[in-house]
């Protein structure tokens, strides 16, 4: 972990976690956070773990830290935070409203062109539980007060941007997850971006989504069963049969 100086106790002190499992922003994505003005930050970063258990070491993480720290902020590895104030401001919101807890700040997502639920930031009252749901493992935030969403936060938005340059391993992950996820509006919007403007990851992200049809892929990076679907769609992912074919199974 990357330690912050301790010798202003007046700046905010801030726990930043971060999951990487080879996205191709996680250089940027380390630099934007350094570059974070006026703040004091603390930077965990957890690799190449299962998304379950790489989430509750993070929880756990966090919960034997948090003493120490105004504000935890998940960073994942694929977001990027262009505004060097961006924490900043988010630490005058807790300011503003000792009740405070939770915020959530949408991000600008590349395969959907559109704001997604994205950044998500809270103080140390928050207790994390660990996960029991394998697909789900980032629900497990409790002992809530006060929470600012949706509109509330629409003066932060977009918090920075989700996947702007993904790998093509990336993107089918990122189609994979969100089917296995329920999200199918989240596909239609793929679907929708990608008639409008192309783009490899998008069309990688609806193979992924097909792929996530068949219950026996693995939505984690790393198990045979992701590997070996991956592999294979590598193969004919842009064949206009395939692609033909694809479309029929999303829409």
């Amino acid at each position: 972990m990357e330690i912050c100086d301790r010798s202003d106790k007046l700046i905010p002190r801030i726990f930043v976690g971060t999951m990487y499992s080879g996205e191709s922003e996680f250089d940027d994505c380390k630099r934007k956070i350094r570059e974070q003005e006026g703040v004091l930050i603390d930077h965990l970063v957890i690799q190449d773990m299962l998304e379950f258990d790489a989430h509750n070491l993070l929880w756990n993480e966090w919960n034997k830290a948090k003493s120490n720290y105004d504000l935890f902020i998940k960073v994942d590895a694929d977001t990027l935070v262009d505004d060097p104030t961006m924490f900043s401001k988010i630490w005058a919101e807790f300011r503003k409203n000792s009740r405070l807890t939770g915020i959530q700040i949408p991000l600008h997502d590349y395969f959907t062109d559109s704001l997604i639920a994205g950044l998500n930031c809270f103080s140390p009252s928050v207790v994390f539980k660990p996960s029991t749901s394998r697909l789900h493992a980032d629900h497990a935030d409790s002992n809530h007060d006060h929470t600012m969403k949706g509109d509330s936060v629409l003066h932060l938005s977009p918090a920075g941007r989700h996947c702007a340059s993904p790998s093509r391993r990336q993107s089918f992950h990122y189609g994979l997850h969100r089917m296995k996820k329920g999200q199918r509006d989240t596909i239609r919007k793929v679907v929708n971006s990608w008639k409008q403007k192309g783009g490899e990851g998008r069309l990688f992200a609806m193979h992924g989504a097909a792929a996530a049809l068949s219950h026996s892929i693995d939505h984690d990076y790393n198990t045979a069963s992701f590997e070996s679907e991956f592999i294979k769609i590598e193969s004919i992912f842009d064949r206009e049969d395939e692609i033909r074919s694809l479309l029929l199974k999303l829409e």
